[in-house]
Formats: structure tokens, sequence, C-alpha cells
């Protein structure tokens, strides 16, 4: 199967983090400005390879809709976590994760989290969504439910990283084994589940064929990564052996979320 260009830039870019993570942990020799700048330029590629599936099935306009909707709702739950605590409980970014906005209350925002949501909740609804003509009510429900557990499975892997490896943000209050609090994984749910709302509606009803590959491609690329730092900063501890845990699930989701979109597309083609 041949790779659009995007999904092989995303790769490279993935590739090129991971074996730089590798050797700054073996030579020593810290990367600089190289670690940002990759960083941002795979959640970029990342939503651009999303964006052009999405846009190959339901069209660029309703792509533009669906993830920008993603996009706002995460943006706006991030400043209300920031300044109230809910829906993911206390925390506090720090200037790690540059660039960072200064905001009010002594509060950092880092510019690249919503494009990071936007990421994941994409990529999990293009692996998670089922077109079905006619639009089914009940597909969609799933479809949601599914990106929601999804993207918040992937969130349970990203928390040793960001938290105890890399410093992006900092947890106010007790946390569970996975570097957080378990209000934030309800958080991450219903954000997810209602963020992807629009998207995933369009999906279920979309008359072109769903490129559910390219989602299932940025979120692994995504937990490559992930697992490349963890096993690398041995003072994650604990958390690497759930980190690796929580990507083979998901891993393992995906797999047959897509085995069971391939299998209707067949049953679906007229025999004789």
């Amino acid at each position: 199967m041949r790779l659009p260009t995007d999904q092989k830039v995303y790769l490279v870019l993935v590739a090129s983090a991971s074996a730089g993570t590798f050797a700054t942990f073996v030579t020593g020799i810290q990367p600089g400005i190289i670690a940002p700048v990759l960083s941002a330029l795979i959640i970029l590629v990342g939503n651009f390879a999303v964006f052009r599936a999405a846009a190959s099935a339901i069209g660029k306009v309703h792509a533009v809709q669906g993830l920008g909707a993603v996009l706002t709702v995460g943006i706006l739950s991030e400043l209300l976590g920031l300044y109230t605590g809910f829906p993911f409980g206390t925390y506090r970014y720090n200037e790690a994760w540059a660039p960072v906005l200064p905001m009010p209350g002594n509060h950092f925002f880092p510019l690249m989290l919503p494009l990071a949501w936007t990421m994941v909740v994409g990529a999990a609804s293009l692996s998670a969504s089922r077109a079905a003509e006619p639009f089914s009510r009940r597909a969609w429900l799933i479809s949601v439910l599914s990106v929601a557990l999804l993207a918040t499975a992937v969130d349970f892997a990203m928390e040793p990283v960001m938290v105890d490896a890399l410093g992006y943000w900092t947890w106010r209050g007790p946390t569970h084994g996975f570097s957080a609090p378990w209000q934030n994984a309800v958080g991450w749910f219903f954000v997810s589940a209602i963020g992807c709302l629009p998207l995933t509606a369009r999906l279920a009803g979309a008359k072109n064929k769903i490129e559910s590959g390219a989602g299932t491609l940025v979120l692994a690329g995504h937990l490559v990564v992930m697992s490349a730092v963890a096993a690398t900063h041995t003072h994650v501890g604990n958390s690497r052996m759930t980190l690796v845990g929580v990507a083979v699930l998901s891993y393992l989701w995906i797999s047959q979320a897509m085995k069971g979109l391939l299998q209707r597309k067949k049953s679906e083609v007229p025999v004789g």
C-alpha cells in the first residue's frame, strides 16, 4: 500500500524524534531547539494528515468545521481547567512546552496544546468512525463513545511522559499510577466526546471511503514517540510499564476497529 506524502513525512518525523531521543540518552548531547521544533512539526504534519483524510471522505468544508469544533472545545476546556480545575483537575503548565503564551494569574498556555488535542481526537475519529448509508444515529453514537475511549486511553499513555519525563505540566493534588488524577481521565472522556460530535456525525454519513488508516498511523506514531521518551527517562519509573500496556491495548483496539470496517466494506460489495 502506497502512503500519501503527508503520512510519509509524518513517519520520517516520528522516526527522527525517536532516534534523536535515544541518541541523547546514549551520548548525553542535548538537542537544544531541535526538540521543540521537531515536536511542533510532528503535531502540524499529523494534523494535516488527519485533515486530508477527513476531507477526502466528507469534503474540505465539513472537515474544517469538524476539526475546528475539536480545536475550539480543546481550547475552551483547557482555559476552563487552568482557572477552575474543571473538568480535568487542578494543574499548571510550565514553560518547558515551548512556545508558551503568558496568561493572567501567572499561568502559561502552550501554543501547540490545542493542535495536539485536534490531532489526537481527530485521528481517533478517523480510526473509530464507520460510514453508514443512510446515516445511522446508533452507529454515530457508537463512534462517539469509541473516540472518547480511544482518546482517553492515549492520554493515559501521554501523562507519565509529559509530566514525569518532559515536565510540560504539574498536577496539584494526588495522582494515580499514570501520573494524573482520575478526574483527568473523566474529563478527557467527556471533552473528547463533545469535541468529536460534529466530525463523527459527518463521517458516519460519509459517502466516500473513510481513510481510517490515516488516523491509526497518526496515533501509532504518537505512541511510538511517547514510548521512546519513556524508555530513556529512568525517573518515569513504574509508569513505563503502564505506558507499554496502554500502548499495546490501544494498538489492539485500533486494529480491531479497522478490521471491522474492512469486513463491513467487503460485505457491501455485490456478488456476481
